[in-house]
């Protein structure tokens, strides 16, 4: 029901490989509708992830490895990042931001770097795409404090997900599409990559971004700030 933009935004992430957070009231097959896009990509690693407040960073990077932490006079504390969303393709986060402001720190760090970084223990990052849901809009999450702020720029595809009407036409409709039938669609990987790849050597022409620059610059001024790395994200 009313999923045109919920597949647009995760075409769109998938072959910019930029991160999406959906975001919208309960209830709206937020959850269901990227699970059925994860389970037509042939080919794919998608990694689920959990959130809430018993959440922490050695649950995030894929566990504590035990051996590194009994080692004796060399203990230290260290992760399985191979065991978490770190060596996945496709990552989906589910309430993300119910998560206690330690691990969001952490995640922003990771997502900035491209890498996990642990002292010693570096895990370069394989996920192409991250794909959160929650029912919080980006405004609350930014008002949780600057790691929950810090952490949304990460998202630059944010897609509130919600109905236009409520009427009893809206419910009929619904109905009668849960009824039909679901086509069998498969879509291969590396096809999605090979997309992305031809997309990267696009050349923007200089009008158009002339006009991009226009369009932020204007929003800015209508008290909207978006910020360079948001910037940067629009152009792709």
């Amino acid at each position: 029901m009313h999923a045109e933009d919920v597949r647009e935004a995760i075409s769109l992430a998938l072959a910019s490989g930029k991160h999406l957070i959906r975001f919208g009231p309960g209830g709206h097959a937020k959850s269901e509708m990227i699970g059925r896009v994860t389970d037509a990509l042939t080919g794919a690693v998608t990694f689920v992830q959990s959130f809430g407040e018993g959440m922490d960073e050695a649950r995030l990077y894929g566990g504590l490895d035990l051996p590194a932490l009994e080692a004796g006079a060399e203990a230290r504390i260290q992760y399985r990042p191979e065991h978490s969303f770190l060596a996945a393709d496709i990552a989906v986060f589910e309430e993300l931001f119910d998560s206690p402001a330690s691990v969001l720190l952490s995640l922003k760090d990771t997502l900035t770097s491209g890498a996990l970084r642990n002292g010693a223990q570096q895990f370069t990052m394989q996920t192409s795409c991250i794909v959160s849901a929650t029912n919080r809009s980006p405004q609350e999450v930014a008002d949780l404090g600057p790691a929950a702020g810090a952490l949304i720029e990460r998202f630059p595809l944010q897609l509130e997900v919600e109905w236009p009407s409520y009427a009893a036409a809206d419910y009929l409709e619904m109905f009668r599409a849960v009824a039909s039938d679901r086509p069998d669609v498969s879509v291969l990987w590396s096809d999605v990559q090979s997309l992305r790849r031809r997309a990267r050597n696009v050349e923007i022409p200089s009008d158009v971004l002339g006009i991009l620059a226009e369009v932020i610059a204007g929003a800015v001024a209508a008290g909207h700030f978006i910020s360079p790395r948001t910037a940067m994200h629009a152009r792709g």
